[in-house]
């Protein structure tokens, strides 16, 4: 399956991340917070309505070199979403060497009500193949290693979760 995807490029100070002033924190928390890019990737679907594209919030260290292990992370709700801003569970498997993709599938907010009435009625099946639309958007963006992924999740990204790696193993 192909997806197509474009992306915005979200680069915060860490000051701007922890409205704070950096002295407070220790010198590796300060070092691993700016070194965090941050891109919203907009992500066309690869199965039902490809109009109603989503996104994907993924964090790479701006000092990495090449495709990086990746952390499939699709949000609880399942309404709801994820926002490209400081996350610190994110942060520490982004300093740890991991490329993390938070997935908006189609059904999260903030993407309008066509978008969200498009999950009933295809739970386990668009929302799971957006996560591999997304991970398979950052693996040809040269951000993620397809062959060392793993997926996390609360809620209904637990659910996804299970899903994911019984469809997708």
């Amino acid at each position: 399956s192909s997806s197509s995807s474009s992306s915005s490029i979200y680069h915060w100070t860490a000051v701007e991340a922890l409205n704070s002033d950096l002295s407070l924190l220790p010198a590796a928390a300060a070092a691993a917070i700016s070194d965090v890019d941050c891109r919203a990737m907009d992500i066309t679907p690869t199965v039902g309505d490809k109009q109603l594209t989503f996104q994907a919030v993924v964090q790479v260290p701006k000092s990495r070199s090449g495709p990086l292990p990746a952390v499939v992370v699709p949000h609880g709700g399942p309404h709801t979403a994820v926002a490209a801003n400081f996350y610190m569970p994110f942060t520490l498997l982004t300093a740890l060497g991991y490329c993390v993709i938070a997935v908006n599938y189609r059904g999260s907010t903030g993407f309008g009500e066509a978008n969200i009435q498009s999950l009933p009625g295809n739970v386990g099946t668009n929302d799971v193949e957006d996560c591999i639309a997304a991970l398979d958007a950052a693996v040809a963006a040269g951000y993620a290693d397809s062959s060392r992924a793993a997926a996390v999740g609360g809620s209904h990204g637990g659910f996804l979760t299970g899903h994911l790696v019984g469809q997708h193993p």
